[in-house]
């Protein structure tokens, strides 16, 4: 008996079972189909279908990645490029016209290696070759510049440093210029001393021959409105400011005043016989003259020093009313 007609029956027994046949083509056709997700339990196939599709999942997103990667790498190698065809671009502006020749052809060369790359001609080899030139001619212009812009920050330094240390020593050197000519001023008016009357810098007020005794010294004060303590002008001697520091003359132990004007001292007989007196009294002279110098504190009376400028004056002498 067959399966089907079996089941035609609305009663079977034992003995229907037993007589059914099973042959090869039976068993193909009703042997049930067992699979692995037969065999999983109940709730199980829900959680492997969500892990494959996880897996889809993931797989898809690393593909992705590797695409962006992937165009990221060409990007960089796009923006190398340009960056070194610049540099080239500038070498060649600034190389002699043999060199330039040479850079123009490698330019060349390497313009024909970034086309094929663009275009996907060629070959992985290739492009890594071609990256690894840009970017080591990237570095070492960069390693390059940066060695430039130090050695330029180091010269600034160094110029800066050389312009402080000029100014310093031309600063210094003014300095001793105003010094000497200070210097040498001083030793020419300590060495030609000049004359309060008739301002020659030949000789001094004790000698003074055009102004030759006390009357016409003294005269001529008050007519140029000097001081006959300090000889200078604006005011008169009860008035100056140095009168306590001055001493008595020395001569005639009377009042304050320089030994040129002293009425004992500064006479026309003795003006005449220092007048013809030879070099051999000179000292003579010399002494008498320090000996009108009165002092207190360290101030003496020969009167304020003639500059030189005044020295071209001649005055003629002032008699007396």
């Amino acid at each position: 008996m067959s399966q089907d007609s079996l089941l035609d029956k609305e009663v079977v027994t034992d003995e229907d079972i037993e007589s059914i046949v099973y042959d090869e083509a039976t068993l193909l056709e009703t042997e049930p189909e067992i699979t692995s997700e037969s065999l999983i339990p109940i709730g199980e196939s829900d959680v492997r279908a969500s892990r494959r599709e996880d897996d889809q999942s993931l797989k898809n997103s690393k593909d992705r990645n590797e695409m962006m990667a992937e165009a990221q790498k060409q990007e960089d190698v796009k923006e190398a490029v340009n960056a070194f065809m610049r540099s080239i671009d500038d070498r060649i502006e600034s190389s002699s016209s043999k060199s330039s020749k040479k850079l123009k052809e490698a330019k060349k060369k390497l313009e024909e290696a970034v086309d094929q790359y663009k275009a996907g001609e060629s070959s992985e080899a290739e492009a890594k070759f071609l990256r690894n030139i840009i970017r080591y001619q990237s570095a070492a212009q960069q390693v390059l510049t940066e060695t430039i812009e130090e050695e330029l920050e180091d010269q600034s330094k160094l110029i800066d440093e050389v312009m402080t240390a000029s100014e310093e020593l031309a600063k210094k050197n003014e300095e001793l210029v105003q010094k000497l000519k200070e210097m040498k001023t001083e030793a020419q008016e300590k060495d030609r001393p000049a004359c309060f009357f008739c301002e020659s810098t030949k000789h001094s007020a004790i000698v003074c021959y055009q102004f030759k005794d006390h009357e016409e010294r003294t005269n001529m004060l008050i007519a140029e409105d000097k001081c006959l303590l300090c000889f200078q002008k604006g005011h008169k001697k009860n008035e100056c400011a140095d009168l306590a520091r001055y001493e008595n003359c020395k001569k005639c132990k009377q009042e304050k005043h320089h030994v040129s004007i002293c009425p004992k001292y500064a006479t026309k007989e003795r003006t005449e016989k220092k007048q013809g007196r030879g070099p051999s009294q000179k000292e003579e002279v010399k002494q008498g003259e320090m000996s009108g110098r009165h002092m207190e504190d360290g101030k003496d009376l020969d009167g304020p020093k003639q500059s030189a400028s005044e020295a071209k004056k001649q005055r003629q002498p002032i008699l007396p009313p």
